[in-house]
């Protein structure tokens, strides 16, 4: 079967935290990144829409009884927009991939499915219903947004040729990281970068997806994430840009990072 992919590669266009504790993590999150929230209903279960300096980036909802009962935990997934998520879920489970959730039409909003890739790393696709540019991703410096996406991948080589065959996404480059291996940027084949992947060592958490949020000053918000309550994992350090990172677990267990412009001292 044919892989769904669009002309100029399938962006990612939206990102959403699964949690045990929607009112705490709302308030978590305005504090560290300035998101405000609005609530609406989606096939008759609450949503909370996300959205920085008025343009929706992304989702959140409590997780179901029968999830957590069934193991899952806290955590953010991304959107992978798709031509045709029929055809597009069916490719990719045939290439390897395991589909958790069917394909399901949400009002105004389009068809999406869950599935995790050959390695296990869970996302989202779906077929937006609509017009309008994207707003949930942003290569350059712009508080609120998802400003990097970063796969830790059982093989780097391996990802990469699955991504590109159902997602159009093609190799921007590498950087050597000694003994942990290299890191490979992807990204979209008109030019835009969407983040990098690498290969995981034996040493480190299972292949999984992992995604930043810009903020206006990093140690500002490293500040504003400890004073909530937030675990910081690593950080901040520096990465090219130049900018700097921090890898960071919320309250309720969902794990996520900051990137930023460090203006002061960086003093700790």
């Amino acid at each position: 079967m044919t892989p769904s992919v669009h002309p100029g590669g399938n962006p990612f266009v939206w990102y959403e935290l699964m949690t045990s504790d929607v009112a705490a993590a709302q308030e978590f999150y305005a504090k560290v990144a300035g998101w405000t929230t609005s609530e609406i209903d989606a096939n008759g279960a609450p949503y909370t829409i996300l959205s920085a300096n008025g343009e929706a980036i992304g989702g959140m909802f409590g997780l179901p009884d029968e999830a957590t009962a069934g193991g899952s935990s806290p955590g953010w997934f991304g959107y992978i927009a798709v031509p045709d998520a029929d055809a597009a879920l069916a490719a990719m489970v045939a290439d390897g991939a395991t589909a958790h959730m069917p394909v399901t039409h949400i009002e105004q909003v389009g068809k999406i499915a869950m599935l995790a890739d050959p390695h296990g790393a869970t996302f989202y696709i779906i077929q937006p219903e609509g017009e309008g540019p994207v707003t949930a991703f942003s290569p350059m410096p712009s508080p609120g947004k998802i400003g990097w996406n970063e796969l830790l991948a059982a093989d780097a080589g391996q990802a990469l040729a699955f991504y590109g065959r159902h997602a159009g996404w093609e190799e921007k480059g590498a950087m050597d990281m000694g003994p942990m291996g290299s890191y490979h940027f992807f990204g979209l084949p008109d030019g835009a970068t969407l983040g990098a992947l690498m290969s995981r060592t034996a040493d480190m958490p299972p292949p999984k997806w992992k995604h930043y949020i810009w903020v206006d000053e990093i140690d500002a918000a490293h500040e504003r994430l400890k004073a909530a309550g937030g675990q910081v994992r690593m950080g901040p350090q520096e990465v090219p840009g130049p900018l700097f990172v921090i890898e960071a677990v919320d309250p309720q267990g969902a794990s996520f990072a900051l990137v930023g412009e460090r203006h002061g001292s960086g003093a700790e």
